[in-house]
């Protein structure tokens, strides 16, 4: 049983190794059920009872906004700074163009009985929902008009991401499956051996992560993350939590340092914590911790979100944890020329344009390339002799297609690779 317990602490800080994790208040005891970041400043949340809160300066503060429903809100998502959805309890969909600001209903033909648990938008025409009992509905107009379609008998659909247009992941049933013709077919993959998987997340190209749990056998309910580098050729495993639900995954900008949060208990539902795992090595390693707020029963962490001013991790009665200390992210000290550094874009998400930048405590010959996720160079954006200091360049995205790039700088033995995401 969940004990709904008001925290009068606005900030609690815990520092556990490699974690500095600290404790805001929004305001609620609501369950917090997932976060998105449109930009570095500019983020949401959302929660049970139609709980809805957006901040303007990276999460320091929070208001809320009225959602318009009384449900459950399971998982939103935006395409650019305007545009943006969020799905939820009895059939929900609901559409912003004005930045969060107002939400309107969209009607793809569910009913009250249909529970709309995972969203994911490629642009702001194609887009896919999908939820409870077991089925998906894909949109090619911004949500005017729905296709729906069914993954037959099953539990339900619990998370959609897709990487383009044409490739993307869902776990229906618990197990993970792959479309490569945009969610036309669907094949398993991979074989999880007795794991349920519950989300998805790409890091550098060929990278994948798969938040899982063991279902079956002696160490049932043992938390894992499955992880590829080629592209799914081949998989690797990591053991993380015994006895423990993992629930979301994010990856860093510069690709490598991983997030999985979730519960960990001895018992089902009985006396859990939230859990933190972070690798900094794109999977290899990792560093774990538990957490339980002052005053709380249970704890759990459903969703967590990377950013270049921390991580974001939301749970249940309210719980929203920040980890300050970002591996890749520099402090004000570091800026100064007297080292080589590429800077993540910004803003990132963006659409058509974005900043990069970089430094040079010498003088040397820099290239700058731009990549898509098979790792084909697209365009060459500096190849040139250059002076020590600090540079910057702005890039137009207007001639391609939405989705996740990468941009690699080499200067001398220098060499750093960052992710970029076009959304249009």
């Amino acid at each position: 049983m969940k004990y709904l317990i008001l925290i009068y602490l606005c900030l609690v800080t815990q520092a556990f190794g490699q974690f500095n994790v600290q404790q805001i208040d929004v305001g609620t005891t609501n369950d917090l059920t997932s976060i998105y970041f449109i930009s570095d400043n500019t983020g949401f949340i959302t929660g049970a009872n139609g709980f809805l809160t957006k901040t303007t300066n990276g999460g320091d503060n929070w208001s809320s906004i009225n959602s318009g429903v009384a449900t459950g809100i399971y998982e939103i998502q935006f395409v650019d700074s305007s545009t943006g959805w969020f799905v939820g309890d009895a059939g929900i969909i609901r559409k912003t163009t004005d930045g969060g600001n107002n939400w309107y209903a969209q009607n793809a033909g569910l009913t009250a009985d249909e529970h709309v648990m995972t969203l994911c938008f490629i642009n702001s025409q194609i887009g896919y929902v999908g939820g409870w009992p077991n089925w998906y509905s894909k949109t090619t107009n911004g949500g005017k008009t729905w296709i729906k379609y069914s993954f037959g008998t099953g539990t339900a659909n619990t998370k959609i991401r897709f990487l383009n247009s044409e490739a993307g992941y869902v776990s229906n049933n618990g197990f993970g499956s792959k479309t490569v013709d945009g969610g036309l077919t669907w094949t398993s993959f991979p074989n999880l051996q007795n794991f349920f998987c519950n989300d998805f997340a790409f890091g550098n190209p060929g990278s994948l992560y798969v938040a899982a749990y063991q279902q079956y056998g002696v160490r049932e309910g043992r938390a894992v993350v499955y992880f590829t580098t080629n592209n799914g050729n081949n998989w690797q495993t990591k053991n993380l939590m015994d006895y423990g639900l993992p629930k979301a995954l994010d990856v860093s900008p510069n690709g490598e340092t991983v997030y999985q949060v979730g519960w960990w208990g001895p018992l089902w539902y009985s006396g859990t914590k939230a859990y933190i795992a972070k690798s900094t090595n794109g999977g290899e390693k990792w560093s774990e911790i538990t957490w339980n707020q002052p005053g709380s029963g249970d704890d759990m962490l459903l969703d967590v979100c990377v950013t270049n001013k921390g991580v974001f991790m939301v749970g249940w009665n309210g719980l929203l944890l920040k980890e300050v200390a970002v591996v890749g992210v520099l402090n004000n000290a570091e800026l100064a020329p007297h080292k080589f550094y590429l800077f993540q874009n910004y803003p990132n998400p963006f659409n058509p344009t974005t900043k990069i930048s970089y430094s040079l405590p010498t003088s040397r010959h820099v290239e700058l390339s731009l990549y898509n996720m098979l790792g084909n160079e697209i365009y060459k954006l500096v190849d040139e002799q250059k002076n020590s200091g600090n540079y910057m360049i702005q890039f137009d995205g207007s001639k391609l297609s939405s989705g996740v790039y990468f941009y690699k700088l080499t200067a001398g033995d220098y060499t750093d690779t960052k992710k970029m995401i076009l959304m249009k």
